[in-house]
């Protein structure tokens, strides 16, 4: 009686260890196929909804782990970038390197992924206008032997795009060098000389000063004139200098009430204005000539 009760508590054993492997299994497969669900929307460009998926295969690996993981960190750190998310796309490129296989060297995938996490640090940098010479990440993967050229080279790009973008050229010029020092052949010496030249003509220019506009144009145009909008001059001479002199006819003629109904307002609306746009117009000046100045360097630096 005995053995016949063990024997049958064994057979129980075996068929409830059996039924949970089967159940584990098909778990395991139904989780798989959220990811393929995912991967499927995403190539038929249903951006969104494919995130939406990727992220309940994130979830799901708390209850079965799957082997689409690193994928789906991948896809999630492209849609976030996509949408402009900086902080999320690498918080997901970060888990996705974790979670890659090999180490960093000659690992390809790996090097697709360390160049995906470099420029998701310089778009978020772009956006919210902050320097990358901080970043310990970058200043890693431009210094570190450990990393491909192919890597160390698209840090370096990262590093002084920003740096040419912000304006920050003591720096950039502080990294231009050690750059080339590096890589002496990676320029032309055709490009050198335009990103040497356009150093140079940086270093003279002479901002225009918006404050120095606002004194000037107390006598109507010369902010303008400073500024260099020569148009704007005229104008604002002519309408100023018209309404100025009007006022001072009627003051002068004893025509007090017309000076005080008629004329005061829109001189002192039209003064302002001249003095408004006298610093408008230096500021827009110095962008114009900063966008002109960069803009041979940007070229170069983009076709890296």
């Amino acid at each position: 009686m005995k053995t016949c009760i063990r024997l049958l508590s064994l057979l129980l054993f075996m068929i409830f260890s059996l039924n949970s492997a089967w159940a584990q299994k098909v778990s395991a497969d139904e989780c798989e196929q959220v990811f393929f669900y995912g991967e499927n929307l995403w190539n038929k460009d249903c951006k969104k909804e494919a995130a939406l998926e990727f992220l309940r295969y994130v979830f799901l690996q708390d209850y079965q782990k799957g082997s689409n993981l690193a994928k789906a960190y991948e896809y999630l750190s492209d849609y976030y970038f996509l949408v402009k998310d900086y902080d999320k796309a690498l918080n997901y490129i970060l888990l996705k390197e974790n979670e890659s296989p090999g180490s960093a060297g000659p690992d390809l995938d790996l090097d697709s992924d360390f160049i995906k996490e470099i420029n998701i640090r310089a778009a978020r940098a772009e956006k919210n206008k902050e320097s990358l010479r901080l970043d310990l990440n970058l200043w890693t993967y431009r210094h570190t032997g450990d990393y491909s050229q192919k890597v160390q080279l698209a840090a370096w790009k990262a590093l002084m795009l920003n740096e040419a973008k912000n304006d920050d050229w003591t720096f950039f010029e502080e990294d231009y060098l050690t750059f080339i020092n590096k890589y002496s052949q990676f320029f032309t010496t055709e490009e050198k000389e335009v990103i040497e030249s356009s150093l140079e003509k940086i270093k003279a220019f002479k901002a225009k000063k918006p404050m120095l506009a606002a004194y000037l144009s107390f006598i109507p145009g010369l902010g303008q004139l400073y500024a260099g909008d020569v148009k704007d001059s005229l104008n604002a001479f002519a309408l100023n200098g018209s309404l100025i002199g009007l006022s001072i006819y009627s003051i002068c003629s004893g025509n007090v009430s017309d000076f005080m109904l008629l004329e005061f307002s829109p001189t002192v609306r039209f003064y302002r204005g001249n003095l408004y746009n006298a610093q408008k117009d230096s500021y827009e000046y110095n962008e114009k000539k900063r966008t002109e100045l960069r803009e041979p360097v940007l070229s170069i630096l983009q076709a890296m």
